[in-house]
């Protein structure tokens, strides 16, 4: 026996169209974002689940799944949940140390820092424990620091 879903009602206030329609016609949206905009907007012109799966080839649990979620938590429920991840490895206080430290001259006889020469300056003087180049760069590039165009 095949069990039957009623399909969640949506209704959209002018505001909410407007920016599922932007998100849908922005060439710079992200695909998943734009594909959960297209569902919510079939839905509230009456589409049901199985008509908005077809057209939009999606599965019928995706296009469900973003229908409820929507008329859960409107519009922010379309967006992704931040997700746990990876724990730091630095604490924040290890990162300001960092950038203070190239407020510092270079150890002799070095006369400009360099990524190599900030991890290694880091490690000698007890910083942290470890730390990788990559690392040292990623967070000089995040913050637009360059240390060898310092005079």
């Amino acid at each position: 026996m095949c069990m039957q879903y009623a399909a969640t009602r949506v209704t959209l206030r002018g505001r909410e169209r407007r920016v599922l329609q932007r998100v849908v016609r922005a060439h710079t949206s992200e695909q998943r974002e734009a594909l959960r905009a297209r569902i919510v907007l079939m839905a509230s012109f009456g589409n049901n689940n199985s008509e908005i799966a077809r057209e939009l080839f999606c599965d019928l649990k995706t296009v469900r799944k973003w229908r409820d979620r929507f008329a859960e938590s409107r519009l922010e429920g379309l967006w992704d949940k931040p997700r746990s991840g990876r724990p730091d490895h630095f604490t924040v206080s290890q990162r300001h140390d960092v950038f203070a430290q190239l407020a510092l001259t270079p150890p002799a006889p070095y006369a400009k820092w360099s990524v190599d020469l900030l991890a290694n300056d880091l490690v000698s003087a007890g910083i942290v424990p470890s730390i990788s180049r990559e690392t040292v760069s990623l967070w000089l590039r995040t913050a637009d620091i360059k240390p060898h165009r310092v005079k």
